[in-house]
């Protein structure tokens, strides 16, 4: 589950990071789409180096994020319904992933303490 989740991120980093040629017209924020694929590739960095909470927490706050914004989001272009609906699949995954990990994580916790 770590390895989908930490792929889940990724692959909203990479999506996010596409999403940033489309972004330049006006009324667009791409410096929006530029901070979250950052925000994707630590969280995933930290996922891979960290059991800790923290990776997780980052993640899911991400994921939640992208999941409740895209009914909000204008859909004008082919590639908008592409990268949203790209990004909706790999944050649905991620959020999955995350309760995974999580289950995971307290399973061995409770294990160690046995």
């Amino acid at each position: 589950m770590k390895r989908l989740l930490i792929g889940a991120a990724l692959a909203s980093m990479l999506i996010e990071l596409s999403m940033i040629p489309t972004m330049l017209g006006p009324g667009d924020f791409w410096p929006a789409a530029a901070i979250f694929a950052v925000l994707f590739g630590v969280g995933a960095w930290w996922a891979s180096r960290s059991d800790a909470w923290g990776p997780r927490v980052l993640l899911t706050l991400l994921f939640a994020v992208e999941v409740l914004g895209l009914p909000g989001y204008s859909r004008t272009r082919p590639v908008d319904w592409l990268t949203q609906g790209a990004i909706g699949i790999a944050s649905l995954v991620g959020l999955v992933a995350v309760v995974g990990v999580s289950m995971a994580a307290r399973r061995a916790r409770n294990t160690a303490t046995a």
